[in-house]
């Protein structure tokens, strides 16, 4: 569809012409689209303007069946562009679509989001709590229903996830070199002098209580204030909070966090940490684009780096060991599991090749394509584009690592909770929000601190291409990446076996009939 462009200062219903005065505020998708046709717009652009990587890509002709089917599109698409030459180009491309079509509006005004965050605002100076006493971070990880304690403690723990192919070992070496600093600091992690901004500082997997007791200043950006744990200031760290009711709504009022990023950087700059997650409505890709955007407009060397997770369901790389397991797995497979695939209740095919590159057919399509579209358009694509260009003309490191699977407040549904008593079975883990907060941020930590991560601004040098590749390789996925089966039909298969040990849960499924009144 052609967008109004040209006449983005006006008011838009959902046809195009004037909105009423019930519109919503802040930041929106583009007037007369959804999450989904952003994404598909999105994809069509890219196909239109890299004939030679992206022309067998067949997209759907209309929303409704790119609804349907956006897993197998979206996981093609991914398969030719990642195995492309031009891969990081069509990354920038696909975030320029992306921002093209995510907008501001305040009353009677509608203007692109990265033309609101250009004009002037208000400078934001926030209010600081905290900052007693030594760091004093326990060096321990929960897992397993044990607690892995210690340099030693965690290294061990490290090796055991990468021995069962929970991790790749690209994630490994990086984890490894946190474990030696530990060692060489009794365990213990010092983080002073260090400043991180996290946008959604109050979600389940942002590290924001690790660095604080590391003693790092932390800049809280959250749609709620901070609570009255940390309001009371008992850290080494250092709490910043932007004054009023200390929160920072990122849809209503994102120039304010931006703002306030400026302000709390300094000179010697910042981390920014991309943890802000809504689900429903659209609202993960306004979320998602609008913490991409606020990065993006940030004076240069503002941002020292950009951190943000990559869910496992999105169709990302696979790394040789974990293709190499998928495949001994599948030939060693019990009978049972055989047999579901003969019957067609698992589909074998769980990986698609072209040339050298594989990409896991991990899309779940309960998540929406709104839900995809933020993971891929606005996360990866977004991490990509920006390990190539920087911000404002200067580099920045880049983190942007895949999360296992993890029992959060967005996973409630009842087939992810009867999946997730299933999935051991098929050698998938799923994570306590206190496992992937540790682990995910001390790998975080790798990749902004050391010189020599994948993702680190010291090797903008290098070929673009080369690193790309190498961020890609570190995932902390949980088995997604080396199951031997498509992940949705296995979930299916998971959810029936977990109803099998909590039939209760079948109850969450059934829908409910309406009461007459």
């Amino acid at each position: 569809m052609k967008l109004p462009f040209g006449r983005s200062r006006k008011r838009f219903d959902k046809h195009g012409s004037a909105h009423s005065h019930h519109a919503v505020s802040g930041v929106v998708l583009a007037p007369g689209t959804s999450g989904s046709i952003v994404f598909l717009e999105a994809l069509a652009e890219a196909v239109r303007r890299f004939p030679g990587a992206l022309g067998a890509v067949r997209l759907p002709p209309d929303g409704a069946t790119f609804k349907r089917t956006f897993p197998e599109v979206v996981t093609r698409f991914e398969l030719h562009r990642a195995a492309a030459p031009e891969r990081v180009e069509i990354a920038r491309m696909l975030v320029q679509a992306l921002h093209d079509r995510v907008f501001f509006r305040a009353g009677d005004e509608l203007v692109p989001l990265a033309e609101h965050l250009r004009r002037p605002h208000a400078a934001v100076v926030a209010r600081v709590v905290g900052g007693q006493g030594e760091p004093r971070w326990q060096a321990e990880i929960p897992w397993r229903q044990e607690r892995f304690q210690g340099a030693a403690g965690i290294g061990a723990m490290i090796a055991t996830m990468r021995h069962q192919h929970l991790l790749t070992e690209a994630a490994k070496v990086a984890l490894d070199w946190v474990v030696r600093r530990l060692e060489a600091n009794d365990s213990r992690l010092d983080l002073r002098g260090e400043r991180f901004a996290l946008l959604g500082a109050g979600a389940e997997l942002a590290p924001t209580e690790l660095l604080l007791a590391a003693g790092a200043d932390v800049l809280w950006l959250d749609r709620a204030a901070p609570p009255e744990r940390l309001l009371a200031g008992d850290f080494p760290g250092r709490l910043f909070i932007v004054p009023g009711t200390g929160s920072t709504d990122l849809l209503a009022a994102p120039a304010v966090a931006r703002a306030a990023i400026i302000d709390f950087a300094g000179a010697d700059g910042v981390h920014l940490g991309l943890y802000a997650y809504a689900p429903g409505k659209g609202r993960e890709l306004r979320l998602a684009a609008a913490m991409d955007a606020i990065a993006r407009s940030l004076p240069a060397n503002v941002a020292r780096s950009v951190s943000l997770l990559v869910s496992p369901t999105t169709p990302g790389e696979v790394q040789p060991e974990d293709r190499e397991a998928a495949h001994t797995r599948r030939a060693t497979a019990q009978v049972w599991k055989k047999t579901l695939e003969r019957t067609g209740l698992l589909s074998g095919r769980a990986h698609d090749t072209l040339g050298a590159t594989t990409i896991a057919r991990s899309i779940v399509s309960l998540q929406g394509a709104a839900y995809q579209a933020a993971q891929y358009l606005a996360k990866m694509m977004a991490a990509e584009a920006m390990l190539a260009d920087g911000i404002g003309g200067a580099p920045v490191s880049i983190s942007a690592n895949v999360a296992g699977i993890t029992a959060t407040r967005s996973l409630l549904h009842p087939l992810f909770q009867a999946a997730f008593l299933g999935a051991p079975r098929f050698g998938i883990e799923i994570y306590e929000p206190a496992t992937t907060r540790v682990l995910s941020g001390l790998l975080a930590l790798h990749d902004v601190l050391h010189h020599e991560a994948p993702g680190a601004a010291a090797r903008a040098h290098e070929p673009i291409l080369g690193r790309v590749m190498k961020l890609a390789a570190q995932t902390i996925h949980g088995g997604c990446r080396a199951l031997s089966w498509e992940l949705e039909p296995t979930i299916r298969v998971g959810a029936l076996l977990g109803l099998g040990k909590q039939p209760k849960l079948l109850a969450g499924l059934i829908p409910r009939k309406k009461k007459r009144g």
